[in-house]
């Protein structure tokens, strides 16, 4: 065993089958009854587009799934496995940087079979992985979400005084990861050459010929990406003195004591990154002094009062908000799916509500709704999910890391991760809608 492996156990699915996690045994992660599960859990609880393949999980029967998971082991097992070309689908891209504006945004959809083996590898490396990540990693982590970050962030400031805030991103991370790289990081834990080969098929598709990027629609991709900057960015960027970063998936983000020292830090994270060909956005106003002006960080306006962090729902968010309820008319049942986009960007504000926010926003979303003639919540529901936006707020202040969050509103990255069921709706609503993270 690693010493980085946990004890293997196995947990129940939503299917009441066994789902092999945290290992790193080979034969338990491609054992077929054990990807028939996780085929039988993504089937209850996934999305339902098809992959290039054109199948979906209703194309499977119980007979035909049985012996297409016995196939596919037996083909994993003698290594003539190898992953398909993701399908791939152009949907508006909404976000909250005036410059992608009018943008499309490309969405990768895999075929069921490597799905299942995608979800089955994620499902059992990385909660080992996630025991090696450094406590100011977050994204991609249970428990280790954007109001976590935001919490991590204030404490850091209350600690150092330090009120320049900088942040900028890993441009292109996904695409640009060096596999061979990430392989040998990924060596260094996984010590079976059989599962270093299955992931290394999974990657680079069945011509084999990728050798750059990691396919965003992987399950597994988002813990490669982690592991890609946590050796080649998070450790090498600890051993700064006073370098108080932190990253949420490409998201770098610290507080600094002046311009000149935010500036240094980025480039200190600069030069890491490109060793590894990787690099920055060099984003605009990517260094805030928090007593003077509001920043933005994924998705939610801060500022520095002097005592904490005051965090507040940005304009254009409100816009982005229109934009859904837009695209919803779009939708089969454009009224349900105005309550979920309603409900789900209310879950992602909880630390902005304040005491009297209820009926400002109420009147404000009703509006919304009306404008588009959805029928809109009723006020008294919105007023019940702004509540419980705020206790959700109060007990993550209360216990941190651990606690459930929802993921932010206009994440990126993040919900290319999960886009599958959303391509055969056109409103592109973001997956972590109505879901804790």
């Amino acid at each position: 065993m690693s010493q980085y492996e946990i004890p293997r156990r196995r947990v129940r699915s939503s299917a009441s089958q066994a789902v092999a996690v945290a290992t790193t045994s080979f034969d338990d992660i491609v054992d077929h009854e054990n990807l028939l599960a996780v085929f039988q859990d993504l089937r209850a609880n996934g999305g339902r587009a098809a992959g290039i393949d054109g199948l979906t999980y209703d194309d499977y029967g119980p007979r035909e799934a049985a012996a297409a998971f016995r196939d596919l082991t037996r083909k994993i097992k003698d290594g003539t496995y190898r992953a398909k070309p993701f399908r791939t689908v152009l949907i508006p891209k909404r976000s909250l940087s005036a410059d992608q504006s009018g943008e499309r945004r490309e969405i990768s959809i895999a075929t069921v079979m490597d799905r299942c083996v995608s979800t089955a590898v994620h499902r059992a490396l990385t909660p080992i992985f996630d025991t090696m990540f450094l406590d100011s990693i977050y994204g991609f982590r249970s428990g280790r979400g954007v109001w976590q970050l935001l919490l991590h962030i204030e404490r850091e400031i209350q600690r150092t005084g330090r009120t320049i805030l900088y942040q900028d991103d890993v441009r292109h991370a996904f695409p640009s990861v060096r596999l061979d790289r990430l392989f040998r990081h990924l060596s260094n834990h996984v010590s079976d050459p059989r599962l270093l080969s299955l992931i290394e098929r999974m990657f680079r598709f069945e011509r084999g010929t990728r050798e750059i990027g990691l396919p965003q629609g992987d399950a597994f991709a988002p813990t490669g990406l982690n592991v890609e900057l946590h050796y080649d960015l998070d450790i090498l960027v600890r051993q700064e003195p006073n370098l108080g970063q932190v990253r949420y998936a490409d998201n770098l983000i610290g507080p600094a004591g002046s311009p000149s020292e935010a500036e240094r830090s980025l480039d200190i994270s600069e030069r890491h990154l490109a060793a590894a060909g990787l690099q920055l956005k060099r984003v605009p106003d990517r260094i805030t002094d928090l007593t003077k002006r509001t920043a933005s960080v994924l998705g939610y306006a801060v500022r520095w009062d002097g005592s904490q962090l005051r965090i507040s729902i940005p304009d254009q968010s409100w816009e982005y908000l229109r934009g859904k309820l837009e695209d919803g008319l779009r939708s089969p049942t454009p009224h349900h799916t105005a309550r979920l986009a309603t409900r789900g960007w209310i879950m992602a504000y909880g630390p902005a509500f304040g005491p009297a926010a209820a009926h400002y926003e109420a009147s404000r979303i009703v509006n919304l709704c009306t404008k588009f003639h959805l029928e809109a919540p009723t006020r008294h529901e919105i007023h019940q999910w702004i509540e419980e936006a705020k206790e959700r707020w109060v007990r993550v202040r209360g216990g941190g890391v651990g606690c459930a969050s929802p993921r932010p509103p206009f994440f990126d990255d993040a919900d290319q991760l999960l886009v599958d069921e959303l391509v055969d709706n056109p409103l592109s609503i973001p997956p972590w809608i109505g879901k804790d993270v």
